[in-house]
Formats: structure tokens, sequence, C-alpha cells
């Protein structure tokens, strides 16, 4: 934890000390069991925590649920990173995201309700991890593109194609669900 040397505000040190006391364990969990290595799931963490402490003025630690929720992001976000620079190490081209056809489509209009809620909720689930993140981060954190693609070392046209994606895998998990009567 050098990097933590490198805040200027006494506040600041010591909130990056407080989540990664508390924090630091869940996410090394989080990072072994995408990397199955403890070593690489230690450096996925201490890079999370750079990442962190990059853009630290941009969140806020109010919630307990939403702290958590960011660093297994980061984490994984993380994980993700080293497994591409270890492919790459190997010369095996990364896998690219695949490709959905199909034209542009929006989100269905929907009355927010406790049963559209739940709804969305069930949809939601059945998307790939990197889906659910991006929707997180813009939706819920409500990030800017820019803030989005800092936080996952992306480019912001990177982050608009991502977010395109996963609104359009959002929509038509949506529409097969308002299709089975769910």
């Amino acid at each position: 934890m050098l990097c933590i040397m490198v805040l200027q505000s006494k506040d600041d040190r010591s909130t990056v000390k407080k989540l990664f006391e508390q924090y630091a364990p869940m996410m090394i969990y989080t990072a072994q069991g995408i990397l199955k290595d403890r070593a690489l799931a230690e450096d996925a963490v201490s890079r999370a925590f750079v990442r962190l402490i990059e853009n630290l003025q941009k969140f806020s630690f109010k919630s307990c649920n939403e702290t958590r929720g960011l660093l297994v992001i980061l984490v994984r976000n993380e994980c993700f990173n080293l497994l591409r620079e270890k492919r790459r190490e190997k010369a095996v081209p990364p896998d690219e995201l695949p490709s959905q056809g199909g034209g542009e489509t929006d989100l269905p209009d929907i009355v927010v309700s406790e049963e559209s809620c739940g709804m969305i909720l069930k949809c939601l689930a059945r998307l790939k991890p990197w889906q659910k993140d991006i929707l997180r981060l813009k939706a819920l954190y409500d990030y800017s593109d820019a803030e989005i693609a800092h936080i996952l070392g992306i480019s912001p046209g990177n982050v608009r194609v991502r977010l395109f994606r996963a609104r359009r895998a959002l929509s038509e998990e949506i529409r097969k669900e308002e299709k089975s009567g769910g």
C-alpha cells in the first residue's frame, strides 16, 4: 500500500486505509475466484486501489453497498486486465467482444412499479458481468462516460459501445420476460 503515500490529505489517506482494511479480504477473494492465483489476486487488488486513489475525489463512500459494489467492479476489471496481459504474453490474441447483430434498440418505456422493478432486476441478473458493471456505473452511480472510462481503463468511445450493447442486451431480456408472461 505504498501508493497511499501519494495522497496529500490525511483524511484521504485515512479513508483509503479504512477501505483497504475493510474490503481487501473480500476483493482478494473475488480476484482469486477469477484468477485462480493468490499472487495475481493480490496484484489485482493493488491495481484496483491505485485506480481508486486516482479517482478518489469522484467517489462518495456514504453507502456500504455502493462502496462494496464499486470495489468489486474495480477489482474484477483489474483481473480481466491481468488475464488479457497474460494472454498477450503468450502471444494469443485477446478475445473480442461478441458482436450482436440487429438495429438500434432502446429500452422500452416502462412504468416503474414494484412488479416491473422485480422483472428488471431478474433481467439484469441474466446479463454478463461486464454488462451489469457498466450499467451500474452509469445508472446507479451516475458517472459520466469519461469517468467510467477512467475507472475501467478504457476509452470513452468504448464506454459508449459497451453501454449500447448492455442496454440492448437488457432490452432483449426484458422482451423475453414480457413474452413469457413473467
